[in-house]
């Protein structure tokens, strides 16, 4: 395991590896090995399911072996040759040539050069006739080639062989197959002189050499075969026959190691009843231990432990109860091996890495933890999620028991989980409801509060549809707000311009974005720095684009009211919030945030509500708000004309000061330009929704003119306006005003008015 956390599936070499208790079954399958001695061979069968540890066993098994000496050890692996003729003339080549090796004795070197040519024997006629099966119907197409080649060989067989194809030959064919032909007769030729040159021997007596060479070694000779499961039918059909046939030899080993119903399964395809074929031809069947869950939980759970020491971001925050409960009704089913466990933790811990974030984790840990084992385990399930993402996301406050759309639901979900193994389905099945809680009023006929989605936001839960993309994309989206965003600015709370400054950088969207995020975590602002905190939000408010109001958004200034609001009530007494407010007040402008305070303390006074503020601390805002506003609108009157929330401080100003905000349009309005500054500032606009198209409609209420200004004072300055030196925006404002004038002449109402 590479400092990501990769594993390569290998199989272990050393006890020292061990992590799940097999040496001393190892130990002992090698200490039979090394006691038998007897006139037959003996053929080993070690059974298990891929990934359960078969390779790993041989290995610890061959380490105890390779300590006795004599013995030799050899591993073939027949996977690597194809067709039964390659298969057993490379059996035969690798053991002599191991055996060559390992053994230097007199002894050795013959039994290695009698088995060579035992494997020459038997294969040679196989190959010669499977060669002519397959090119009989080519030879008897030329005449001529067989003519020629019967020249190549002075095997009188051959010979033979080629003059009898050459009297039948009648027909051409096409030479580039005839060159095959042709190379498969010299070749076998080849090796029929070269056998006939090696020995005179008849097969029995090579076999009965063999025999009495095997029987006078004091150890017996080992031969293991691997990855039996991965032949074909065919080759695992060659395999048997040449372990039953060809090597019944005595002081002769076998250790077989496969998935057992995988080979029955090939056996059977090959026209053999498998259970009962391998019944005669395995002597000692063994499988391998059965792996107790509190071994391979302890693996896994190291692995886990040490992908988290790597990952702070994610271990900072991890929520063990959460965790406990996902793994054990959803995640512990898929964990069998220690291959599932490899498989697994290599992956995850890539993941880990790339959604730490830079500060704090942009993910919440046991939910990345569960998709990924989705991902790995049931891909199917796990790629239709992202497909998904408004049902799984939106919750049911809306729907309430709308038992159509939970039908439907429920189908939907089956569906993702049908997708799945099917012996995982019920575990995904409970890994997708605890992923998604926002499930529970379809499952559980249970909808949650807002509190509770908020502390979803703020674990990043894969729940919420602000965090739902990261997960499936593991990246954060170009327009995600990342958690260490988040973080950095809840560090510079109590700084007002490293805070605003922030805030700049970003657009309206994100803005409000990070507001929301922010009012997730509300309940984390430093109370200890109360005074700094609500200095930062006040000026935080003028910071954020202003936006018209709309059904579906609130504006970034109603949101920063709304934060500042909810940090306020975490201070319990009315009177401690009020003298927070007052003291920041004074040092910070906002204006936007203060005028919608004090709307709310007034509404909800007007309807006998519970207030925010004490008596006394609203009267004094109030009155604060007052003089600081006029005092900031007389500085510059043509900036304070063109602010966004013009209209709304006008009218704050009449309310609260008995028409001070009429009296300062009718003093500082005082020349054309910003009587059409004035009227830009009172056009308002309607959007109008259709099936296919979306709708803009502006207009002035007659109203607003008499409210903020006078219509006797807006006619007077219509009549100096020069229409034909205006365009645009002005052009536009100056008309409705006209239009609301003559409206109120007449004595109409529009729909507006």
């Amino acid at each position: 395991m590479d400092e990501l956390g990769f594993a390569n599936d290998r199989p272990i070499k050393a006890a020292e590896q061990d992590l799940l208790g097999r040496s001393a079954f190892a130990k002992n399958l090698a200490a039979a090995i090394v006691g038998w001695k007897n006139q037959e061979s003996l053929v080993i069968a070690l059974t298990g399911l891929w990934g359960s540890g078969k390779s790993s066993i041989k290995n610890l098994a061959i380490q105890e072996l390779i300590a006795t000496p004599q013995l030799e050890v050899i591993e073939y692996n027949p996977w690597e040759w194809t067709g039964q003729e390659k298969l057993s003339a490379s059996f035969f080549d690798e053991v002599s040539r191991a055996i060559r090796r390992k053994d230097k004795s007199k002894d050795g070197k013959k039994l290695a050069k009698v088995l060579r040519q035992y494997g020459r024997r038997i294969n040679a006629s196989a190959e010669l006739v499977d060669g002519m099966t397959r090119y009989l119907p080519l030879f008897l197409g030329s005449a001529l080639v067989t003519s020629y080649l019967g020249t190549w060989t002075t095997n009188p067989t051959v010979q033979i062989l080629m003059t009898s194809l050459s009297g039948v030959s009648a027909l051409a064919a096409l030479p580039a197959v005839l060159k095959k032909a042709g190379k498969f007769l010299v070749d076998r030729a080849e090796s029929l002189d070269k056998s006939a040159k090696e020995a005179e021997l008849t097969l029995s007596e090579i076999r009965r050499e063999i025999r009495a060479l095997l029987a006078k070694r004091e150890h017996p000779l080992l031969i293991v075969m691997d990855d039996i499961d991965r032949l074909s039918s065919e080759q695992i059909k060659a395999l048997f026959q040449l372990v039953k046939g060809n090597m019944d030899f005595p002081n002769v080993v076998f250790l077989l190691l496969f998935q057992r119903d995988i080979v029955e399964q090939g056996l059977e395809r090959a026209g053999f009843k498998g259970g009962e074929y391998l019944e005669k031809i395995i002597q000692v069947p063994f499988s391998v231990p059965a792996m107790s869950n509190e071994r391979l939980e302890s693996v896994l759970f190291k692995r886990l432990d040490a992908i988290l020491a790597s990952e702070p971001q994610l271990s900072e925050h991890f929520d063990s109860d959460y965790w406990r409960g996902m793994y054990r009704k959803g995640m512990r089913p898929f964990f069998r091996s220690l291959r599932d466990v490899y498989r697994y933790t290599s992956t995850l811990a890539f993941h880990c890495r790339l959604m730490r974030g830079a500060d704090v984790a942009e993910v919440n840990a046991v939910d990345l933890f569960a998709l990924e084992c989705l991902r790995t385990f049931a891909p199917a399930s796990y790629e239709a999620l992202p497909r998904n993402k408004e049902v799984l996301t939106s919750g049911g406050s809306r729907r309430g028991d709308d038992q159509a759309a939970k039908s439907q639901i429920r189908a939907l979900i089956d569906g993702i989980v049908a997708l799945a193994p099917q012996d995982h389905r019920i575990a995904v099945d409970q890994i997708i409801q605890q992923l998604f809680p926002t499930l529970d009023w379809v499952y559980r006929n249970r909808a949650y509060a807002g509190g509770t989605h908020a502390r979803w936001l703020r674990e990043s839960r894969v729940c919420r549809a602000e965090i739902f993309n990261r997960y499936f994309e593991l990246a954060l989206p170009l327009d995600d707000i990342p958690n260490s965003l988040i973080h950095a600015l809840m560090l510079l709370l109590p700084d007002n311009a490293g805070f605003c400054d922030e805030l700049r950088r970003h657009t309206k969207d994100q803005q409000n974005a990070i507001i929301d995020r922010l009012e997730s975590r509300v309940d984390e602002f430093p109370l200890e720095n109360s005074d700094a905190v609500i200095v930062t939000l006040l000026n935080a408010g003028e910071v954020v684009d202003g936006e018209e109001l709309s059904m579906f958004s609130f504006p970034g200034a109603v949101r920063v009211f709304r934060l500042l609001l909810f940090f306020l009530q975490r201070h319990e007494e009315l009177r401690v919030r009020s003298e927070l407010l007052l003291s920041a007040f004074e040092r910070a402008k906002g204006f936007v945030v203060v005028e919608r305070l004090l709307m709310s303390e007034a509404s909800a006074r007007s309807d006998s509500e519970a207030t925010d503020l004490d008596e006394a601390g609203y009267e004094n805002l109030r009155q604060m708000f007052v003089v600081n506003l006029l005092a900031y609108a007389s500085q510059d009157p043509d900036a304070f004309i063109a602010h966004w929330n013009f209209v709304s401080y006008i009218y704050r100003l009449n309310r609260f000061a008995e028409g001070a905000g009429r009296e300062w349009t009718q003093k500082h309005v005082t020349s054309v330009a910003r009587f059409i500054q004035f009227a830009e500032a009172v056009v308002s606009k309607s959007t109008g929704y259709s099936e296919n198209s979306v709708s803009e409609h502006y207009f002035v209420r007659t109203g607003s003119l008499e409210d903020l200004f006078g219509i006797e004072a807006c006619k007077g300055w219509m009549d100096k306006v020069d229409r034909a030196s205006l365009s645009g925006k002005p052009l536009q404002a100056i008309d409705l005003v006209a239009e609301a004038l003559g409206r109120h002449e007449r004595g109409e109402k529009s729909d507006y008015d």
